[in-house]
């Protein structure tokens, strides 16, 4: 039984998430949980690499203290310079087993803004606590892959009819006249 997950980001694609559909979570004497801790590494392209929970980008380069997320359901915490987020739920109180997995499967994506990601693999690794013990360390790993952005040339760029669009580059040559660039 694995408990590694890998997914790929491609560039300017959309945001993936860190779990499968098929995510369990069991604990034998315990419905109810405290925490979830994620570990980010490999993270090589600043605050264009975030996670996105209930609403909430967190850039991966950055701390931010506890806060809960505009949706509601989660309070934050975000250290190590952006590697590692703290998740629990926003009331105080515990999340259960269907939250924490629905949490890991839908509701935490990756996604990296730029448009020259760093390539290769992030490793998100995932432990949650019942408010005594650490789960084992699920990994999820997220490839990110570029792709190769086409050149964009303009002959004129300085020169855009009124509606804000590039026009393309026009001069008048008159006979007898000068030679025009």
């Amino acid at each position: 039984n694995t408990v590694n997950y890998q997914t790929t980001f491609t560039e300017g694609g959309s945001a993936v998430t860190i779990g499968d559909t098929d995510v369990t979570l069991t604990d034998a004497d315990s419905t109810s949980f405290a925490s979830v801790t994620l570990s980010i590494s490999n993270l090589s392209d600043g605050a264009s690499e975030t996670l996105i929970l209930d609403g909430e980008t967190y850039a991966l380069n950055a701390n931010s203290a506890a806060a809960n997320t505009s949706g509601g359901a989660y309070q934050v915490t975000v250290s190590d310079n952006g590697a590692t987020l703290v998740i629990k739920a926003a009331d105080g109180g515990t999340l259960t087993k269907a939250e924490v997995e629905t949490l890991l499967e839908t509701n935490l994506t990756y996604e990296n803004t730029s448009d020259n990601p760093t390539t290769g693999d992030r490793t998100v690794a995932v432990v949650v606590n019942d408010g005594s013990s650490d789960s084992n360390t699920a990994t999820a790993t997220i490839t990110v892959a570029a792709d190769n952005d086409a050149p964009a040339l303009d002959l004129d760029e300085s020169n855009n009819n009124d509606s804000g669009n590039t026009v393309n580059y026009q001069t008048t040559f008159t006979e007898g006249g000068s030679a025009v660039t």
